[in-house]
């Protein structure tokens, strides 16, 4: 339950940053990770990646889906990093993800053109994967 105040605030800043973009039907997947860069790199430079080249890769690999990075500004997790997908729907999702944690052939495509963005992330920083969740948009 301590990660709910986490998704909670993932998903307002999601509904904030992106209401004009929000449809009914859309699909906003929340997640939610720990950043610990490697020797020779900073946090600002992780964040840098993110931002101006994994987001971006990730978008264009899988067409449908806006990627987006944030940082926990305040509370409990503030300093904490996570992810918001947004899917033009479920439909879109389930190309790619039919299951959670099963990938598509589709999906398995996507991976590989990230591959060299992905070589780049696992040199600069550790990353664990915390919780993740998906909220349809009404």
């Amino acid at each position: 339950m301590r990660k709910l105040p986490v998704i909670t605030a993932l998903l307002l800043i999601a509904c904030i940053a992106f209401g004009q973009n929000l449809q009914k039907g859309n699909l906003i997947g929340v997640h939610h990770y720990t950043l610990t860069p490697k020797d020779g790199y900073t946090l600002k430079q992780v964040v840098e990646f993110y931002v101006e080249e994994y987001c971006p890769a990730y978008s264009k690999a899988f067409p449908g889906i806006e990627v987006y990075f944030t940082e926990v500004d305040r509370g409990e997790f503030k300093g904490q990093f996570g992810m918001i997908y947004l899917c033009e729907s479920k439909k879109v999702r389930d190309m790619y993800w039919p299951e959670k944690g099963l990938p598509s052939d589709l999906a398995e495509a996507g991976y590989k053109k990230l591959q060299p963005v992905w070589d780049k992330l696992g040199d600069m920083v550790t990353l664990s994967s915390g919780d993740h969740t998906d909220f349809i948009v009404y």
